[in-house]
Formats: structure tokens, sequence, C-alpha cells
């Protein structure tokens, strides 16, 4: 949040368009996911997660981080927990969320295409105006991010562009 915050303040209007993105990859994603949905943190740090103006998040875990599992609850990382430190925990009835982009493989990690399908899923119940759009990639976690496809591209990066410009992003 405070990296939001230092970048919102210092280089948003100064040298780029004053537009603010949040990406993240892998648990990368997952702390995006988190600033997004438990509005805490960046409201801490005087933001409005609803203000930044879009997420891109790639592969992430939706359900509590197994990390945060196996290290601070000393229990197996392969649970599938829902509760506080779950992106998805805070969608629910008014949830508002600025335009998200998320991605995710075909061969990703245990239960991770699931997890974003139900977070998508659960947005766009809960706020049927939500802009968030979600891709399944081929490949295995983060695939579409580290390696070029047949054309010589990036998968996540040939459809993030287009959708960043669609937005004015």
């Amino acid at each position: 949040a405070q990296a939001v915050a230092f970048i919102k303040e210092n280089y948003a209007d100064k040298l780029g368009n004053g537009k603010v993105l949040i990406s993240g990859q892998s648990a990368g994603a997952w702390l995006s996911a988190m600033l997004c949905m438990d509005k805490q943190w960046l409201a801490g740090v005087g933001i409005d997660a609803e203000k930044i103006d879009g997420w891109l998040l790639d592969s992430a875990q939706m359900t509590s981080h197994f990390r945060l599992l196996e290290r601070e609850e000393n229990i197996t990382p392969w649970l599938q927990r829902i509760d506080k430190y779950a992106p998805v925990y805070y969608v629910g009835e008014g949830v508002k969320v600025s335009p998200m982009f998320i991605t995710f493989y075909e061969k990703d990690m245990l239960c991770r295409v699931e997890q974003n399908q139900m977070f998508i899923n659960a947005l766009k119940f809960f706020n049927r105006e939500a802009d968030v759009t979600g891709h399944l990639l081929p490949g295995e976690h983060c695939h579409g991010t580290v390696f070029k496809d047949e054309d010589g591209q990036f998968a996540f990066l040939k459809l993030a562009l287009p959708w960043m410009k669609e937005r004015g992003l």
C-alpha cells in the first residue's frame, strides 16, 4: 500500500498519464488482489481502492495464500481457505472494483483455475456492472508472462495491452 501511495504521489501525474495500474504475478497477484478487495490497506495510506484505474492479475491465488498458511499458521499449504487473507472473502453485496484483468492457466497450480473462476463469477454475481475480464491461457503457472507463444509474443501482453487501450489506460 505504501508503494502504491508513493507512486501515486510522486510519479503518476509527473511522469505518466495520471493513471495508476496495479499488477502482480502469482504471490504478487495475490497481494494486488488483497489491496483491491480488502479496502483497509489502501485506505490506510489515503487511497480509495475503487479509484485505482485498473488491476492486472496473473495467476493469483484467490483463497488464503498457501505460503501464509504454511509459514504463519503452520498447517499444510494445500488447504483451500477462505478467510480474511483471501481476496474472495471480500466479495459480497455492494462490492465495487475498478477494471480488473485476470489470467490463469490450464496447467496452473492446485485449484488456481477454479479459484479465479469462482472469484470472477462471484464478482459478476454481486456486481453485474463490474468490469472484470478473465482469461484461461495455455501452459503452466504464469506461462503467459514468462514464455513467448508461437507468434513470438507473450500471451498475457497480447490480451492485456488491447484491454488497457480499450479503457484508456
